[in-house]
């Protein structure tokens, strides 16, 4: 279980729109950091929308524009029966036969930490995130192969920490910085840790 001040060593204080939480997802527990919008949070809420986590609902949204009336019978068959059986609050219809989509992410991941005690198994498991976010392995003190830890981190660009005797932990390789793109995997992705946060103990 990480804790809060494990967590501020290595992150740094929370900002204001930022949530931090621990989950469960890929049989690893994961502490997550990411980026909350309020806005789509709150509309949810009202909305009684909680988590999209259906795939092939995701690519059949992620093909209509936001905000903007789109009509339905242009859609593909198969995208338009997902579209019509959505829950509500995701799309909007409208008299006339137009859809507008209203679902965003309501987050956006930035960071993933996991525990490993095996260099290899951490650096595996941390790097399927590699589509997603930034992705860091904390090991404990004293961890033999800590240097083949720190060359697979930097090739794959996971990050590497360690900790001591103490407890503190600290970075031996920083993360690589993650370029944001977004398409129905990432959306599903988030969906899937706000599902799991919605649920979760909070940090920091």
């Amino acid at each position: 279980m990480l804790t809060t001040t494990t967590v501020e060593q290595l992150l740094g204080p929370k900002s204001t729109n930022a949530i931090r939480g621990s989950v469960r997802m890929d049989g690893h527990s994961l502490l997550v950091e990411a980026t909350a919008f309020a806005d789509e949070i709150e509309r949810r809420e009202h909305a009684g929308l909680g988590a999209l986590e259906d795939r092939e609902l995701l690519q059949a949204m992620f093909e209509l524009p936001l905000g903007i009336p789109t009509w339905i019978e242009k859609l593909d068959p198969c995208h338009r029966n997902l579209i019509e059986h959505a829950p509500a609050g995701a799309v909007d219809f409208t008299w006339g036969g137009d859809v507008t989509r209203l679902a965003v992410p309501p987050i956006r991941a930035s960071t993933v930490l996991l525990r490993s005690r095996d260099w290899e198994t951490g650096i595996t498991a941390a790097s399927q995130y590699a589509p997603f976010c930034a992705r860091a392995v904390i090991f404990p003190a004293g961890l033999r192969e800590l240097d083949l830890a720190v060359m697979e981190g930097r090739y794959y660009g996971v990050g590497v920490a360690a900790e001591d005797r103490s407890g503190s932990a600290h970075w031996v390789v920083e993360p690589a910085n993650y370029r944001q793109w977004h398409d129905p995997a990432r959306w599903r992705f988030d969906e899937q840790l706000w599902g799991r946060l919605l649920h979760a103990d909070q940090l920091g």
